[in-house]
């Protein structure tokens, strides 16, 4: 394998951080915007009802935390496009103990 093409093919790149492949990075990417747009929706339906409990607290905290994880995984998936700095991980830290979202709900 080349630097830059992962598991092989056309734009298979590699994420050396997660060990997972450019196609499940966008999937992940997608599957926490609708998250997030779900999140915030909830939070906006209980903000107008002056609705608030310790729960809405932690789904604010995470709203803030879910950017910031959104942020490092679309610039992934920008260097995976642009082919730079993406080469197959030696022992990715995290391929093992994520599950992926079912790729079904996309």
């Amino acid at each position: 394998m080349s630097a830059g093409t992962g598991t092989g093919g056309p734009g298979a790149a590699w994420c050396p951080v997660c060990g997972v492949s450019l196609k499940q990075l966008e999937h992940w990417v997608s599957w926490l915007e609708r998250k997030q747009e779900r999140e915030r929706a909830y939070l906006e339906r209980r903000a107008r009802r002056k609705v608030r409990t310790p729960t809405d607290e932690v789904y604010e905290a995470d709203q803030r935390e879910l950017e910031g994880l959104l942020v490092v995984l679309r610039e992934g998936v920008a260097r995976a496009r642009a082919r730079c700095s993406f080469s197959p991980a030696q022992a990715a830290p995290l391929a093992s103990l994520v599950t992926y979202p079912d790729e079904s709900d996309v």
